[in-house]
């Protein structure tokens, strides 16, 4: 609840400073606004508290991410897909080095963009369709199966790709837009025709 409530705090805080510094400085580039705020629309000692609160969200974010993708890679991909066994002694060596390169994959995907912005949406878009459909159905329907899952997870991420970068979104839409029902349309189809892992196993034993 504590989290809740904060982070409640925090995104309308965000959105209000946002808003304002729109309408204080109209000609800025969207993605710098905290930052224009922080040097230019507050008093020194709280442009300085918010340019620190700026910063910290920043190497918070990248670290969290590169950190989650760091485990994903080797505790999903290396180690549990292709079954490659790492010595516990070695996985944290692993582990940084996976940062490293992960690091350097994004900063060259970044370069593809034109905006922090762009990089966001395109993220949240390919996290709301191909993550957020699973994850729900893992959570509250029993009847999705793994087979389900990934249908929707592959079929979110391929419509995202296609609508995103073959056909360039057309009448400007938002891929998630076309995505999330497709991905969800995919898991509840794929789920029904394929045998729940449970009973699968009680079949098996039987």
């Amino acid at each position: 609840m504590g989290f809740m409530v904060t982070g409640f705090v925090c995104i309308v805080l965000i959105v209000l400073l946002v808003s304002s510094t729109r309408v204080l400085f109209p000609d800025i580039n969207p993605d710098t606004a905290m930052l224009v705020m922080a040097q230019q629309g507050l008093p020194s000692v709280l442009g300085a508290l918010l340019l620190s609160s700026v910063v910290a969200l920043i190497l918070t974010t990248g670290n969290s991410y590169l950190l989650s993708s760091s485990a994903n890679l080797t505790q999903d991909i290396i180690t549990g897909l292709f079954k490659v066994s790492i010595p516990a002694a070695k996985r944290l060596i692993f582990n940084r080095i996976s940062v490293t390169a992960l690091g350097i994959v994004a900063y060259i995907l970044g370069a593809f963009f034109p905006s922090v912005l762009a990089i966001q949406m395109y993220s949240y878009g390919m996290y709301g369709a191909a993550i957020t459909p699973a994850l729900l159905a893992a959570l509250l329907w029993k009847r999705a199966t793994p087979s389900g899952g990934l249908a929707g997870m592959l079929t979110g991420g391929a419509v995202t790709l296609i609508w995103e970068i073959g056909l360039s979104k057309p009448l400007e839409w938002n891929s998630v837009l076309v995505a999330m029902p497709l991905a969800t349309f995919a898991l509840v189809v794929v789920s029904l025709l394929t045998q729940p892992a449970s009973s699968h196993t009680q079949t098996t034993r039987g």
